[in-house]
């Protein structure tokens, strides 16, 4: 995978991966940004995109960086191989309505409108579902990032990015990001939403332990909380809470993994990531609860210092599971699609690679879960239906979700 960062800049794709600087009283972890090369404009949608790369190793953060970008570089390019159809119910097609994530108290008439969206035409993608090894056809709208769908009939109010991975062909390491992700995504939505009671894990191993301690010499407090669902696929939550009033009040990291040393370490990054994100924008207003319409209206919304208060009723919690009771909690990525399968979901995986990408090796996935549980990040869009959770009902006492 080392390659990699140098044969995307050679061909014309990438520019030279970048360092960001190392922040006083900031926690040091290694971080690089991968941006596209300005000249590929001409050919591809390049608004936007760039990758992060975060890790204690260089060259870690390095390929994560780039395999970020490339991979947000397929999502807002569809490829020209899209079939335009009905639904047709024969077994070929994922069934439209699936993706209506809203609930009755949100859509009074939800029966109609899973009618309407079931006879809707459609851009579809030649996709194979998992569940039997066929080939099935899903709706091209919930696997890019774009606006040429706008003609078709939404099936959610927010396209977003859940289940897409990259990785060397050949390796099932874009298959496997890309259905952990989504399994991630369900399990933190139902901790928030449903407010998950007694989750919070103590005891770690001495790797964690150490983690946590260096973050508690920048005044870091992390908190981890257990986040696995009834698929019993290793979920954890880190919260990391920041009372000095300076850097970001809230963060949230989260990780779905094979065992749960990888789930906690992972969580506990990608909140250290999610603080640092946030440092590239300074000097912006206070977002309220009823503006959050993007990943960094909701970043700043939970930054503020007042939302402490509001993430007390967790991070207060006593330690209830104890990590040696986890220890032995592992699968295999087979063992975990299996678990997904016998609950009767169906595990499409769509190839969107785009040409340079796979002349090369390299491919990106996107793995679509329509029963799971979706991540939101607009607050126009919030979600309290899927086929896993069922019926949501909306609680007032709880603030907007912090995961970004």
């Amino acid at each position: 995978m080392k390659k990699l960062c140098k044969i995307f800049v050679d061909i014309g794709l990438a520019e030279e991966i970048r360092r960001v600087p190392f922040i006083t009283d900031e926690p040091k972890f290694n971080y690089f940004l991968t941006i596209p090369k300005e000249n590929i404009s001409s050919k591809y949608n390049i608004l936007d995109t760039f990758g992060q790369g975060f890790d204690s190793n260089p060259e870690k953060a390095k390929i994560k960086s780039m395999g970020e970008m490339l991979e947000r570089l397929c999502l807002i390019n569809p490829l020209d191989n899209l079939h335009i159809s009905k639904f047709i119910p024969d077994g070929n097609f994922l069934k439209p309505s699936d993706f209506f994530c809203y609930s009755y108290e949100q859509h009074p008439d939800r029966e109609e409108i899973l009618k309407k969206l079931d006879q809707g035409g459609y851009r579809w993608i030649k996709s194979k579902n998992l569940k039997n090894g066929k080939y099935i056809y899903v709706p091209a709208q919930n696997i890019y990032l774009s606006t040429i769908f706008k003609d078709e009939n939404s099936l959610r109010k927010e396209q977003i990015s859940t289940g897409a991975a990259f990785g060397k062909i050949g390796e099932d390491r874009a298959l496997r990001g890309g259905f952990l992700e989504s399994i991630e995504r369900d399990g933190i939505m139902g901790f928030f939403l449903k407010d998950w009671k007694n989750k919070k894990i103590y005891n770690f191993p001495t790797k964690i332990n150490n983690l946590v301690e260096y973050l508690e010499r920048y005044n870091l407090e992390t908190h981890i909380f257990n986040a696995t669902s009834d698929l019993e696929i290793p979920t954890a939550i880190a919260i990391i809470i920041d009372r000095t009033g300076i850097g970001s009040a809230v963060n949230v990291g989260s990780k779905t993994d094979v065992n749960f040393l990888d789930c906690i370490e992972g969580s506990i990054m990608e909140a250290i990531q999610c603080r640092r994100s946030r440092l590239k924008y300074l000097n912006t207003e206070k977002v309220s609860e009823d503006k959050i319409h993007s990943l960094l209206d909701r970043l700043i919304y939970w930054e503020d210092p007042e939302r402490l208060k509001d993430i007390e009723y967790l991070v207060s919690q006593k330690g209830y599971i104890n990590y040696q009771k986890l220890i032995n909690k592992k699968m295999t990525l087979n063992e975990a699609v299996k678990k997904v399968i016998d609950k009767g979901y169906d595990i499409a995986v769509t190839d969107i690679t785009l040409p340079e990408i796979k002349e090369n090796g390299f491919e990106t996935l996107k793995v679509t879960i329509p029963q799971l549980h979706p991540l939101y990040l607009d607050e126009r869009a919030k979600s309290l239906y899927s086929k896993h959770f069922g019926e949501i009902k909306s609680n007032p006492k709880l603030k907007p979700h912090p995961v970004t």
